[in-house]
């Protein structure tokens, strides 16, 4: 058997909507604003001599806006990765930087389903000790959840929301038959 059966990957980038939106418009503005305020911090405190100091200050004042704002609001993208019974979710910041985030184990999930009809009500009405989401928004049409408990005590649970594809849903099915709702796809 072909060893890529039981391997699926796939990403999806985090829409600029809610409070990750107003984030990101702040990161611009930060960006925009920053050199005319040390322009005029600099004004004030020394006059018209400070544009000798505006022109080397100004690159490094925008290095760090840019370190301190660019990898985390600009784009964000979440890879899903289906391997040998495991299901793992990392956040790509930027194009640059990757942070593993939450990762388990298919079979230890008790229930894999559609986000939405009855399947939404009953995770609505469930109460979490976390939740994660690691989708482009909360209203896509191919929004999926799973119910994960912790591997220390079953009693805390967390919710995971993520968009997989038709091939991860076939191999979450493959290794956990009994909680994984693949047959309702509109």
């Amino acid at each position: 058997m072909n060893e890529t059966a039981h391997y699926a990957e796939y990403s999806v980038v985090k829409k600029y909507e809610g409070s990750y939106g107003r984030m990101r418009a702040v990161a611009i503005a930060l960006y925009i604003l920053c050199p005319l305020l040390l322009l005029l911090f600099l004004l004030f405190l020394m006059g018209w001599g400070a544009m000798i100091w505006f022109i080397p200050l100004c690159p490094l004042f925008l290095l760090i806006v840019v370190r301190v704002t660019y990898n985390r609001f600009f784009r964000i993208e979440y890879d899903y990765r289906v391997a040998g019974g495991d299901f793992n979710i990392a956040e790509v910041y930027n194009n640059r930087s990757r942070k593993e985030k939450f990762n388990f184990r298919i079979s230890s999930a008790e229930m894999i389903a559609p986000y939405r009809d009855s399947y939404r009500q009953a995770a609505d009405r469930l109460s979490f000790s976390a939740r994660y989401e690691a989708v482009s928004s909360m209203n896509a049409e191919d929004l999926y959840f799973a119910v994960v408990p912790d591997e220390e005590d079953n009693s805390v649970k967390t919710i995971v929301f993520f968009e997989p594809t038709s091939k991860m849903l076939s191999l979450m099915n493959f290794y956990n038959r009994r909680t994984v709702v693949t047959k309702v796809r509109y």
